[in-house]
Parts: C-alpha cells; sequence; structure tokens
C-alpha cells in the first residue's frame, strides 16, 4: 500500500484520543479526549462522523455531523448539522477536501437537509462548491451589551476604574425596573420531566427549532466537560414555563458572559425579559466586561427586550449556511447561541 493512500471509515470511539492534536493542527484550539467522547460517543441522538486516516492509523481528517430531531411545521425530521470539518494542513492536497465534498453531495442528492454554523474558511468553501443546494446564506447579528467599558478603555489606571464603575452601575440600576408578578426565577442543577413538558407546550409555537428536550439539555448543559453551564428557569405558580441558559468565557483580558440558549412562549415576553434580568444581575456580579448572544432580525419581541438593557448590534457575525429541499427563508428558523457547538 502507497504511503500516501488515505483510507475513510465511520468513527470509532477510540479515535477521540487524536482528535485533541488534530483539532490544535487545523484550528490552534485545545481540547482533551473526555470532550470528543462527550461531543460524538455521549451525544444523545442520532450522529455521522467519517475519519480520514493513513495506513498507520493517524488520523488526518474529520467529517462530522450531529442528527438532531427538529420541528418543522407539524412534522419532525432529523436535518444533518455540520459540526466539524478538519484536515491536516499537510495532507489538504491529498483529496481530503474532495472527499469531503462528495460527503455532502452525496447526502444532498438524498434531499437530506445540512447546516451549519461556519467559520470563514469553511464558509468559502462550502459557499462555493454547494452552491446549487444552498437555499440560505446568513449572517446572524452577534448582539452585545457592554458591562464594563472601562475595559475597552486605554487610559490611565484611575479613569478606567471610574468609568467601569459608572458602567457597571448604569446596567445595575437599569435591572431594578424589570419586575414580574408570579414568577420565580432560579438557577437549577437537575433536568427533570418538566423540560420535556415545557417542549411540548410551546414547541409549535416556533415553526423550525431543534429539539430542547430533557435528555438534550442534560447532554448539553449540565454533562459538558469543557464548560460550566448555568441553567435559569422560570416557575409559575410552580410549573416551568421557560429556561434561559448563561456561560462564562474568560479570556486573556476580557471576561464575556453568554446568553446560549433560551425557550419561552413566544407569547409570553414577560417571562423572557424576566429570565434576562436575573440572568443578567448574576452575570454583572461575577464581573463580566461584557454579555453576548447570537439573534435573528426576525426576533423582533427578543431584539426590544434586549435593547432594554443596552444590548447593540456589533459589525461581527456568525455565518450560517443551510442546503436543503424543503423552501425555508431565514424568517422560519429560530436558532441561538447554544444551537451551535461553539461555546
Amino acid at each position: 500500500m502507497p504511503e500516501k493512500t488515505i483510507l475513510s471509515r465511520d468513527l470509532s470511539p477510540k479515535d477521540c484520543a487524536q482528535f485533541p492534536n488534530l483539532l490544535e493542527k487545523v484550528w490552534k484550539r485545545k481540547s482533551t479526549e473526555d470532550y470528543w467522547q462527550w461531543k460524538f460517543v455521549r451525544y444523545p441522538f442520532h450522529k455521522k462522523a467519517i475519519v480520514f486516516e493513513n495506513r498507520y492509523g493517524d488520523i488526518l481528517g474529520l467529517n462530522a455531523f450531529w442528527l438532531r430531531p427538529t420541528k418543522l411545521g407539524e412534522t419532525v425530521f432529523s436535518p444533518w448539522m455540520a459540526i466539524d470539518v478538519m484536515a491536516d494542513p499537510k495532507f489538504r492536497g491529498a483529496g481530503i477536501a474532495q472527499d469531503i465534498i462528495r460527503i455532502f453531495v452525496s447526502e444532498l442528492d438524498k434531499k437530506e437537509t445540512i447546516f451549519g454554523f461556519t467559520n470563514p474558511i469553511s464558509y468559502n468553501m462550502f459557499s462555493t462548491y454547494l452552491k446549487e443546494y444552498i437555499i440560505i446564506e446568513s449572517h446572524i447579528p452577534v448582539m452585545i451589551a457592554v458591562i464594563n467599558a472601562g475595559a475597552y478603555i486605554n487610559t490611565a489606571k484611575i479613569i478606567k476604574s471610574l468609568i467601569s464603575g459608572v458602567s457597571r452601575s448604569i446596567h445595575k440600576i437599569s435591572l431594578r425596573f424589570v419586575s414580574y408578578r408570579n414568577l420565580v426565577v432560579q438557577q437549577c442543577d437537575e433536568i427533570g420531566e418538566e423540560f420535556d413538558e415545557l417542549w411540548n407546550n410551546v414547541s409549535d409555537d416556533y415553526f423550525w427549532i431543534q429539539n430542547r428536550g430533557k435528555d438534550y439539555l442534560r447532554w448539553r448543559y449540565i454533562s459538558a466537560p469543557h464548560r460550566e453551564y448555568q441553567v435559569w428557569t422560570a416557575l409559575e405558580r410552580g410549573k416551568l414555563v421557560g429556561y434561559l441558559v448563561t456561560t462564562i468565557k474568560n479570556d486573556s483580558k476580557i471576561s464575556r458572559g453568554f446568553l446560549v440558549d433560551w425557550l419561552v412562549s413566544r407569547n409570553r415576553p414577560d417571562i423572557f425579559k424576566a429570565m434576562v434580568k436575573s440572568a443578567l444581575d448574576w452575570l454583572i456580579n461575577q464581573r463580566v466586561d461584557v454579555v453576548e448572544t447570537l439573534l435573528l432580525d426576525h426576533e423582533k419581541v427578543w431584539n426590544k427586550i434586549l435593547k432594554t438593557h443596552f444590548f447593540s448590534k456589533i459589525k461581527r457575525t456568525q455565518s450560517f449556511l443551510m442546503a436543503s429541499p424543503d423552501e425555508l427563508k431565514v424568517d422560519d428558523l429560530f436558532l441561538t447561541l447554544g444551537d451551535s457547538d461553539q461555546i
């Protein structure tokens, strides 16, 4: 067998030991074997992952998908979400990239729906080679609320401290004007049957939305080994009527909080407002410098509520592509940061 021969096969759990090295080569990011075991082996729904290796079993590439149940109108189907597309830089010219494209085309020819939250490199590749299949090509706005303005100003330390104090105080004062009756918002550590009941009760408010039942939420936010999430619940007379998820990511200079995911009836903006109030209050007390989220432009009600807390769109966006036989437009979709695998 020639040295340059590259084989492809289905992923095996033991392959996860090699993925941290591959990720660092391709995207310069750190990870652990446990993270990949969680991502692929412990994923609660179906997945499809193809690995590319040489004759010695060294993994040179990966093409992976999650198949998460998704509500489309009155039906439920499982679209393919592209989550990891990687090829060792030394072997990109050896046919791995072409094989990855062929896998996509093969499934699209079978009338499968494939979508993904893309980075600039994969966005350019897929928007070029899969152009005839793509029905949605969007750049989802990133919204931020700057909590600590001093973190973004290069000036004397005393002035930075003064600006930081003022900006944090403004946010804290704004939260005092948010009040709600008959709702209790609190963090929870366990996800039970009540989350399935919430999903069943409110999912019909959305035309296209991915499953947010208890099995998915436990896996995604409670058992994740790479990040700590906070799950906020809204209770009305003891009944779960909404949830919201936050997390914090500390970079070298900036502490960023995130509104990751939420589910609430579209007819109850008061519940969303109450959860955002509690989450922001907690994040501010954790001394984050900024809070971020993703929100499509057509989500007018959620946008309006976030803007009352000084959220605004910035130039940075999240690229999103969808290829599907269905006649969909971006305004049909409900997407949050939590639907991606990027945090």
